[in-house]
């Protein structure tokens, strides 16, 4: 006779025991039931051969034990595999929670690597860093394979140059931090203003924030100039209320740039998630932040075609059916990608 005890007797120590036991035992029960069968049988025919029909109790004498034991173990099982679920998803949750995935989009940028690196560490944050090299041809691309990187760390490699928004829209597939901040790799921008971006996501103050730069034409007039039409286009024809509009330094909730279907591939990035973010009546929250410009012949990669297409931008999505950018479903990286570096899975 099989003794429910043995499974009982799991509650009884204090244990809460893995599924697969409960899969062992049912296994066991099984074979018992198996067993019974065979008995019955053997039963049937001693009887047959007495000239008499057997007794439903010397035929089935433990089929009930058996039976209810065995639909425990079955609804034990499923029970604990939801549990077990449950707290590997709480587990994954509450390791980024707080977390920012700094996205780093970066382009023939060998010489500024190591600094760069080191400056996003050098945050006081909770981050992953996602790195997508975009095609350099400088060795960059020997370096980042080459360079010991922190586990928190994903690298991406484009196929070829597809542009900054390109890589930022890779990134995004890979990011699982609460947050997403965008960097720049060209160093005008510092990390150590992190805290500062992410204090009104923190206090639920808004869900995305735009770093200010000083309003000063440092970084060029034509750059200074450019930047500043952009921001008064942006208030006029979505009146976001900003003062700094092409900034690199944009913070979100994952949770809500997920929602957009982003189209960019150079850097209309900054205008397209600009008016989408408008057009869905989020409040875009201002830090002040530091800036260090550097022209075009130190590495800045921006050209005037960039900004009459940020022009377009603005006024396209101003007055493009917003069901036509709302993202229905999460897509597959939409540029390929020939390199990848990614972080162990937790344990």
């Amino acid at each position: 006779m099989v003794e429910s005890e043995e499974v009982g007797s799991f509650c009884s120590r204090g244990v809460i025991p893995k599924p697969r036991a409960f899969t062992s035992r049912a296994r066991d029960l099984a074979r018992t039931a198996n067993a019974v069968g065979s008995n019955c049988a053997a039963t049937q025919r001693q009887s047959a051969a007495n000239q008499r029909s057997p007794t439903r109790r010397e035929c089935y004498p433990d089929v009930a034990n058996v039976a209810w034991e065995l639909l425990f173990c079955m609804a034990m099982r499923a029970q604990l595999v939801a549990m077990e679920g449950e707290d590997i998803s709480a587990a994954v949750s509450g390791r980024w929670q707080g977390c920012v995935s700094v996205i780093v989009p970066v382009y023939n940028e060998a010489a500024h690597l190591d600094q760069l690196l080191q400056s996003i560490h050098a945050s006081p944050v909770k981050k992953e860093i996602i790195i997508v090299d975009d095609g350099s041809t400088d060795g960059t691309r020997e370096k980042l394979k080459s360079m010991p990187l922190a586990d928190e760390v994903t690298v991406l490699f484009h196929e070829t140059n597809c542009g900054k928004g390109a890589a930022i829209r890779t990134a995004l597939e890979y990011a699982r931090g609460e947050y997403i901040l965008i960097q720049d790799s060209d160093l005008e921008y510092d990390p150590q203003d992190y805290p500062a971006l992410l204090r009104p996501l923190e206090q639920n103050q808004a869900n995305v924030v735009y770093g200010v730069r000083p309003d000063r034409p440092e970084r060029g007039l034509r750059f200074f100039l450019g930047a500043k039409l952009l921001t008064h286009l942006a208030n006029l024809l979505y009146a976001a209320g900003i003062h700094d509009e092409a900034t690199c330094y944009k913070v979100f909730r994952r949770s809500l740039i997920g929602q957009i279907d982003l189209r960019c591939r150079r850097f209309e990035f900054c205008p397209e998630v600009t008016a989408k973010l408008c057009r869905m009546g989020e409040k875009i929250a201002e830090v002040p932040i530091s800036y260090t410009p550097r022209s075009a012949g130190e590495g800045k990669k921006i050209r005037h075609s960039d900004g009459w297409l940020a022009i377009w931008t603005l006024f396209r999505y101003r007055f493009m059916v917003r069901e036509r950018w709302r993202k229905s479903r999460a897509p597959a990286a939409p540029f390929p990608v020939s390199f990848s570096r990614l972080p162990p899975e937790p344990r």
